[in-house]
């Protein structure tokens, strides 16, 4: 597709700033509606179809902002802007709150190009952040209406927006079937190994309660539990540029699957000499072990983590799948070994000490 008749717009001429706001908490009435009211959490999607909480239509009139489906959001004030831009499209009528802008978007300019517009240039917007109070971030108005687009006509917006849109529903398809097949897997455990109907099970003798052929250990036996660390924030050259993967828990939490493709921050070789973050092999099983403990998920690449994970990397790698499954399993037992006043966490010495149960090599190649 050409980019010749391509015109660079600012944002201020492409659409118009719409403020939201939260209603008073004290009237329950005003928090008894069906009109989803969206906050900077859910903006983690980029496509809104609903939200965790939900106002009246007189709450969202009187004291928010009513904006129709297909309308952009912005995530303009809070902790997410040192990480991220965070820009969503609803899909139904909703209102929003303070931290939030709404676009509306001119004649000729198509809300869903917009989107994806600012899509693409979400990580120069999140640089313009600027800090706020207690530590938050914000994005200034000014510099938002600033923000420089390339826009075609809209005969040709609609056509960049058809291409995205299919490659949207290929990526959520593909979600829904790994899905699908992540809780395939977790059945399977729960057959094979909790309640040891793998296969050939018939002929296999039980002695103190395990088949014959395995093994209790502790994980401490079975694989490397590797910390993190987080170089210097005051440091530009640890994090301008940077192409090292370097997770967060943020990065699992608020995935879709247990198979991490990309993180949300990535720093430099510079960055990773200086911390005392590890590279970690492909194929690593990330646990957090800090605050929200007990998310899983694994790295498609080599990478690294901040200090909020114990990273599992098997002595045996036909172990692998088998571990990680172990530990989604357990995850109250591993919260119930947290300690702390201020946040929760399991602290590696801990971990290495969780006995776990081995089962025999031929299983665990099968199950792999």
């Amino acid at each position: 597709m050409s980019l010749a008749g391509w015109r660079v717009r600012t944002l201020g001429s492409c659409a118009k700033f719409l403020s939201g706001g939260t209603p008073d908490k004290s009237r329950s009435d005003f928090w008894e509606g069906d009109i989803p009211w969206v906050s900077s959490g859910e903006m983690s999607e980029p496509f809104i179809f609903d939200t965790s909480r939900k106002i009246s239509h007189e709450a969202a009139i009187t004291r928010s902002k009513l904006v129709p489906p297909h309308t952009v959001l912005i995530v303009v004030r809070g902790m997410s802007l040192a990480k991220e831009f965070r820009v969503a499209l609803t899909q139904r009528e909703v209102a929003f709150n303070q931290d939030l802008k709404a676009l509306r978007c001119v004649e000729d300019v198509d809300s869903e190009f917009l989107f994806y517009a600012l899509r693409a240039r979400s990580n120069y917007i999140r640089d313009r952040a600027t800090e706020a109070s207690h530590g938050t971030k914000k994005l200034e108005s000014e510099v938002l209406l600033g923000v420089k687009l390339k826009v075609p006509d809209l005969g040709t917006q609609e056509r960049v927006v058809n291409i995205m849109r299919s490659y949207d529903d290929l990526i959520e398809n593909n979600r829904r079937r790994i899905g699908l097949l992540e809780e395939a897997a977790r059945l399977l455990y729960r057959e094979w190994f909790v309640y040891f109907h793998f296969p050939g099970h018939e002929h296999v003798k039980i002695t103190n309660g395990l088949p014959e052929g395995w093994e209790q250990k502790t994980f401490d036996d079975v694989c490397d539990a590797v910390g993190g660390g987080t170089p210097s924030t005051t440091k530009s050259e640890y994090w301008n540029d940077g192409d090292i993967p370097w997770y967060t828990p943020t990065d699992i939490t608020r995935n879709s699957c247990l198979a991490l493709l990309d993180s949300g921050t990535k720093i430099t070789e510079a960055g990773l000499r200086s911390s005392s973050a590890k590279m970690l092999p492909t194929g690593t099983v990330l646990m957090t072990s800090r605050a929200s403990v007990g998310f899983f998920g694994i790295i498609d690449a080599p990478s690294c983590t901040n200090q909020g994970f114990i990273s599992i990397i098997p002595t045996d790698l036909q172990s692998r799948m088998y571990l990680l499954y172990n530990l989604m399993y357990r995850v109250e037992e591993i919260r119930s070994h947290a300690g702390g006043s201020t946040y929760k966490e399991i602290s590696r010495g801990k971990f290495r000490a969780l006995p776990v149960v081995l089962p025999e090599q031929k299983l665990l190649r099968e199950f792999e």
